[in-house]
């Protein structure tokens, strides 16, 4: 079992970008950056990142270049550290991702951490890891350096090998900065949080655990995560929201009805059609914002602290980019519609959240 007594930190960056790192070292205390001249690409640098570790630290945090951060971030770290101990934490989890769905729910929910829902990869652009474990970690990792460009999916499957506790800030402590990414990242698909807020939160260490289902928004679809198990692994199905509507009490019918009759949402979504948001992708929206709202109650349940009105908002004004996928309605759509798009999630939330 690790204890917490120090946090160490280094940076990860590209020589091109050397410039941004240097910036983001001297923010947190002039801390080392690596830079991968051989560009070897992300999990060859984030391995020798890992191995100049500091030997009087008890975690390590890695962070990549490509990144604004919180003015709390490592006071935030160290008390998750603290906390969780023997976890490996992210302070990042990508809007349209499921662990991005786990960090919504978390952060509505009055928490500030929460456990992953299984993307088959873990968010490493701000990463801990307890220092007991990077050996180990380094040795599971160096076989796939001429397999695999990335670090992400190698790190999820160290996690799921050994079982270690993987958890999720909420919301997230850094940022994408919008320029390219080292990893090659789809241009159509922007990396941005799935819940980051520039100011500074409390450091809480608030966990939301053994949840049965997240809401997830994506292509399109009001669909929940599912926990199940296999063996001695969490697994996670992805299901349509209605195919659980009776053991949640909901009715659908009701809902959609709801929806339709609605003066205010009407309105909406004859501003919104003509701009390219059709009104079956406004109603799955304003139905996942309610199924959203709808487990968030279970925070009270927790005795979660009430989650501050700037981190509910930033929840909600990502999840409609969150439903995009692979579909007609276009991102450039989505962001010059932004707050009509949250303001349709935020009367789904508001509808749960008011019974």
């Amino acid at each position: 079992m690790s204890n917490f007594s120090r946090l160490s930190a280094s940076v990860m960056t590209v020589p091109e970008r050397v410039v941004h790192a240097r910036s983001i070292s001297t923010e947190l205390g002039d801390i080392p950056v690596i830079t991968d001249t051989s560009r070897g690409g992300p999990l060859r640098n984030s391995l020798r990142a890992w191995k100049a570790y500091d030997l009087s630290a008890s975690h390590h945090l890695l962070l990549q270049d490509d990144i604004a951060l919180a003015p709390d971030l490592i006071a935030r770290m160290e008390a998750a550290c603290a906390a969780h101990p023997d976890a490996i934490l992210s302070g990042y989890a990508s809007w349209h991702t499921s662990s991005g769905a786990a960090m919504r729910l978390a952060a509505v929910s009055g928490a500030s951490w929460v456990e992953t829902v299984g993307d088959g990869y873990f968010p490493t652009l701000a990463m801990v890891m307890p220092t007991a474990y990077i050996g180990e970690y380094v040795e599971f990792a160096e076989r796939y350096r001429d397999v695999i460009k990335h670090d992400d999916h190698v790190v999820f499957w160290f996690l799921r090998q050994h079982g270690i506790r993987a958890l999720i800030s909420a919301p997230a402590m850094v940022e994408h900065r919008g320029i390219a990414t080292a990893a090659g990242n789809h241009p159509d698909f922007p990396q941005h949080a799935a819940c980051f807020v520039p100011e500074s939160v409390q450091a809480a260490t608030a966990l939301l655990d053994d949840f049965a289902y997240c809401p997830y928004f994506y292509e399109g679809n009001a669909d929940l995560i599912v926990r199940g198990q296999q063996g001695r692994h969490r697994m996670w199905e992805r299901v349509p929201w209605v195919t659980r509507a009776d053991e949640l009490g909901i009715d659908p019918n009701q809902l959609r009805n709801i929806f339709d009759e609605s003066a205010d949402l009407r309105d909406h979504c004859e501003l919104l059609e003509p701009a390219g948001i059709p009104r079956e992708y406004l109603f799955s929206l304003w139905t996942s914002a309610f199924l959203l709202g709808t487990f968030s109650l279970r925070g009270r349940e927790m005795n979660l602290p009430a989650a501050e009105r700037s981190v509910i908002e930033a929840a909600l004004e990502t999840l409609a980019i969150s439903g995009q996928g692979y579909l007609l309605v276009t991102h450039q759509d989505i962001v010059a519609n932004r707050k009509g798009l949250a303001t349709v999630a935020g009367s789904g939330f508001a509808l749960a959240r008011s019974q």
